[in-house]
């Protein structure tokens, strides 16, 4: 069993993170801001392909995601 509890953002802390970004790296945004909002792990998203979201029906395409 693993001793790692998850940790989330509050709202508050979120805003601090996407201004500061904005200002230092804001290139990095798009990248925080999904993984934000999708919960994929940072190499899930480095690993994306355009071919793997379907904006249509609104889904993402997780290649080789590991599932406990």
């Amino acid at each position: 069993m693993s001793r790692y509890k998850p940790r989330f953002l509050h709202v508050e802390e979120e805003s601090v993170l996407m201004e500061s970004l904005e200002r230092e790296l804001p290139y990095m945004r798009p990248l925080v801001r999904a993984a934000l909002l999708t919960g994929l792990r940072s190499k899930e998203l480095i690993a994306l392909y355009r071919s793997d979201l379907d904006f249509s029906r609104h889904l993402i395409f997780v290649r080789g995601a590991k599932w406990k």
